[in-house]
């Protein structure tokens, strides 16, 4: 087992990198095991708690679902011992119901940051924030009518 006195900072970066490539990107959640720890907790800007691993993967459910496209870039990426900073940008076309809001087959795109704790070769914890009122936006805007 990697401690942090003894990760790279290319190591670390490495594991969080799974999470998109392997998670995020994919939509599959069964790879969440192999890239969360099992005491894993998410803490996201705009939720009144912290979700366990179990929580976690039931809101990507519902992320994935409403957007089975969806795709995430990491922008920028910076490490030091436990920690990784990310800096990401996404698109995804709103493909089935999120957040109460039905499908309207609109493209998105969207950017947030986040920090992830690292134990072993497993995310432990993570802090995220997303631009939820520009998503929320584009999900809403009226559509243009074609002459």
């Amino acid at each position: 087992m990697t401690t942090s006195a003894s990760r790279s900072a290319a190591e670390a970066k490495a594991i969080v990198r799974r999470l998109f490539d392997e998670l995020i990107n994919t939509g599959d959640v069964s790879a969440a095991p192999r890239v969360l720890s099992a005491d894993h907790v998410a803490h996201f800007a705009g939720f009144p708690q912290a979700m366990d691993l179990q929580a976690w993967i039931d809101a990507s459910r519902n992320y994935f679902g409403g957007f089975p496209d969806l795709r995430v870039t990491i922008q920028d990426m910076l490490a030091e011992g436990d920690r990784v900073a990310v800096r990401t940008t996404w698109t995804g076309t709103h493909q089935g119901p999120f957040l109460g809001v039905p499908a309207t087959g609109r493209h998105v795109d969207g950017a947030g940051m986040g920090l992830y704790r690292l134990a072993g070769d497993r995310i432990a914890e993570q802090w995220v924030t997303e631009d939820m009122t520009a998503l929320m936006q584009q999900l809403s805007q009226p559509q243009a009518v074609e002459p």
